[in-house]
């Protein structure tokens, strides 16, 4: 409790300021957390894929942080002296801060509960495996390369990335978050592009799931996972290059699935391939999900059986 009282004065010592002073740039712009090139690469002629510092993937459960923080009560404050409540009111919100964040991780390690029959594949299964399969699978033009993270560059265009895969709660999908920025070869270290992509696969239907993903050492899931790599490289990429569709000016509510459950997202239309969709959120992130269909559809379109995404 002194930790967060003595906090609680610092912010109080820095904050009470503002409130006599107004900003002298309060007119400035934030920047946005994702930033898209400034011209289109008309050609990346050869592109190496960095990996990341850490050796194994990241896999975790599903969860929805949504109703966190709900319930954590509210705090009445008395007929005091502007400061006195600035500082309570700070107080409060630390409390709160850090009771949120200690119910987030409660629901993560229940929500990773769901991993536990996939320890066996997960607990060696490396980035250099799911990158070196993924570009395999890429469909970008261009040479390609897998590098170490620490080796040098040379003259190609470099992409950094950092998957984190999901494992729905019902087990039918994975759903990959990939951090990727682009860097020109004159200057490896400046990005001139970095997305945020999202792909959600296909939800299988088999009864037992956790048998599926983990037949044969794994290979359904490094299969999968190595799929929605590819895709989420492609979107990307596509980006940086100008070579993705961008007609759909439009801001649309999207129904897509995410394993068996139904989700909205909103977003501006990019693309459409196999009964899968790519769009732009609001929020800046590309998403490549498969789109809410009848029953009746389901199976009209053997071409796209093996894409990468199913």
């Amino acid at each position: 409790m002194r930790r967060t009282l003595r906090g609680a004065c610092v912010l109080l010592s820095a904050v009470a300021p503002m409130i006599a002073i107004p900003s002298a740039r309060a007119g400035d712009a934030i920047a946005p957390p994702q930033q898209e090139a400034a011209s289109a690469l008309v050609e990346i002629p050869s592109w190496t894929v960095r990996l990341p510092k850490d050796a194994n993937v990241v896999y975790k459960g599903e969860v929805s942080f949504d109703s966190a923080g709900k319930g954590t009560g509210s705090m009445l404050y008395p007929a005091v002296s502007a400061v006195t409540m600035l500082a309570a009111v700070v107080t409060h919100a630390l409390l709160v801060e850090s009771s949120k964040s200690r119910q987030k991780d409660n629901m993560q390690e229940e929500a990773d509960k769901v991993l536990i029959p996939y320890q066996s594949v997960l607990g060696d299964y490396k980035h250099q495996e799911l990158m070196q399969r993924g570009l395999e699978l890429t469909s970008t033009p261009g040479t390609k390369r897998l590098i170490q993270f620490s080796e040098q560059v040379g003259a190609d265009w470099v992409v950094d990335s950092v998957p984190v895969f999901w494992i729905t709660q019902d087990q039918s999908a994975i759903v990959l978050d990939n951090s990727i920025s682009v860097h020109p070869p004159s200057a490896p270290s400046t990005a001139v592009s970095r997305y945020t992509v999202r792909v959600v696969s296909n939800a299988r239907g088999e009864t037992d799931l956790a048998g599926y993903w983990t037949a044969e050492g794994g290979q359904k899931l490094k299969e999968q996972s190595a799929g929605l790599f590819a895709q989420s490289l492609d979107i990307a990429l596509g980006q940086s290059r100008g070579a993705t569709s961008k007609s759909d000016e439009v801001f649309r509510t999207v129904r897509y699935r995410q394993g068996k459950a139904e989700k909205m997202e909103r977003g501006r239309l990019i693309g459409a391939h196999c009964d899968r969709i790519v769009v732009k959120t609001l929020r800046g992130w590309f998403m490549s999900v498969p789109v809410v269909r009848n029953e009746a559809d389901i199976g009209a379109d053997d071409q796209c059986a093996h894409a990468p995404g199913s």
